[in-house]
């Protein structure tokens, strides 16, 4: 009897170890991704299905805001199954063969998505992995032409005067500085990751005692397991959540039709001042340099997204878009375009300086929504499943381009 108990009792010590070890290999396969990241959020990346195996390699990484998390209609639909499959991550793995990893974050501008998201989650990954994780060999930075340029300034609006006055923030030296204090020495991780020598963490472990004390409690809400954008807090600086069904002011001619979409859309960015505009940009450059100093060996590549409202061909003389703060919404459609030609031009320009390839997917985005709704029926904010396929082909068609003798960008495994 002793006998049986105490081969028992090995032989369950033993399963739990096998089950410790390799928790991100087989947990995705009986729980939502989303759910793992939920209750361990800190390497939550582990948990993501696009890639072959837990630990990614020579992989791609993507860097964003909810259009690098796959926010939208397809995510809302498919997010809460087990090895779900709905963003551009799962659609670049399926037409490169390689591993990919998205450290999106809906909501989050330049700094967050280019600095503070990866610099932690790779920092932490590496620290719990003893570091056989390299670093990414392909980062490709979203650039929503939507609203990063809002969340930028916001995020210096709501940051920097906290730590600084004047204009020194157009001083690199200054710049790093108030990233170091703000977008990193803030958060709990990025001071566990630099000033421990190996990180103790029991993923299983976690994972079944924050379930348990959840279910205990009775707080274990449905919501729990929904998209992380849609638990996300909306943007209040933009005016608002995602809009409902259309009025009459943004009319699009799609296959011949037109079609009205909703008021309050997203566009480019029109409701910046020049000088605001110009600390918006600032902020993209510097968070571009400063990630590209951390990760010397990646190759960045800019992927320019363009707005909902510019992804088709525009038929009303007037435009209603989502603005900074509740400001002016109407705008002319001649001043609406000419403001997405200069977004594109000027970022097009940042790339060039720190020799940044950039894909711009636009024409190939319009030129099928020319034909076909790629955004709603519910969340007018992001593309459809339509939508993602016609980015994510854009991006793929574009990367052999960005080759220049180096056969790694496109290599299958």
């Amino acid at each position: 009897m002793l006998k049986n108990s105490v081969i028992f009792i090995v032989a369950s010590l033993i399963l739990y170890a096998v089950l410790e070890i390799f928790f991100f290999s087989w947990a995705p396969y009986f729980f939502p991704e989303i759910a793992i990241r939920y209750l361990n959020n800190d390497i939550g990346v582990l948990a993501q299905n696009s890639k072959a195996g837990a630990v990614p390699v020579d992989y791609i990484a993507v860097m964003g805001d909810s259009y690098a998390e796959g926010a939208g209609d397809w995510g809302d639909a498919e997010a809460g199954k087990p090895m779900a499959r709905y963003s551009s991550a799962h659609l670049i793995q399926d037409n490169t063969q390689r591993d990919v990893i998205t450290l999106g974050v809906s909501g989050c501008g330049s700094i967050r998505a280019m600095i503070t998201e990866p610099f932690i989650k790779m920092g932490y990954i590496k620290k719990y992995l003893s570091s056989i994780i390299k670093d990414p060999d392909i980062a490709l930075v979203y650039f929503y032409e939507g609203n990063d340029l809002y969340d930028n300034f916001a995020y210096f609006k709501y940051s920097y005067p906290v730590l600084y006055s004047g204009n020194d923030i157009f001083n690199e030296k200054i710049f790093e500085e108030y990233i170091n204090r703000y977008a990193l020495e803030n958060y709990r991780l990025w001071n566990e990751v630099n000033n421990t020598k190996y990180v103790n963490f029991l993923p299983l472990f976690t994972f079944a005692k924050t379930l348990f004390e959840l279910k205990v409690s009775g707080k274990i809400p449905e919501k729990q397991w929904n998209p992380p954008w849609q638990l996300a807090e909306s943007s209040w600086f933009m005016g608002g959540v995602t809009p409902g069904p259309g009025r009459s002011v943004n009319i699009v001619n799609v296959d011949g039709n037109a079609v009205v979409l909703p008021d309050n859309i997203q566009g480019p960015t029109v409701g910046l001042s020049d000088e605001e505009l110009r600390i918006a940009y600032y902020s993209f450059e510097q968070s571009l340099r400063l990630s590209m100093k951390r990760f010397p060996s990646t190759k960045y590549v800019i992927v320019y997204i363009p707005s909902v409202l510019n992804s088709y061909q525009i038929a009303s003389e007037t435009v209603n878009v989502q603005t900074f703060e509740n400001r002016a919404h109407i705008h002319a459609t001649s001043d609406f375009i000419a403001t997405s030609n200069s977004i594109r031009i000027n970022i097009k320009e940042i790339a060039k300086r720190y020799g940044v390839d950039v894909i711009d997917t636009t024409d190939d985005i319009k030129a099928f929504a020319a034909h076909e709704i790629i955004h709603g029926p519910n969340d007018w904010n992001h593309f459809n499943r339509r939508g993602y396929e016609i980015f994510s082909e854009s991006i793929v068609k574009h990367l052999p381009e960005l080759d220049q003798g180096n056969p790694s960008v496109l290599k299958k495994r």
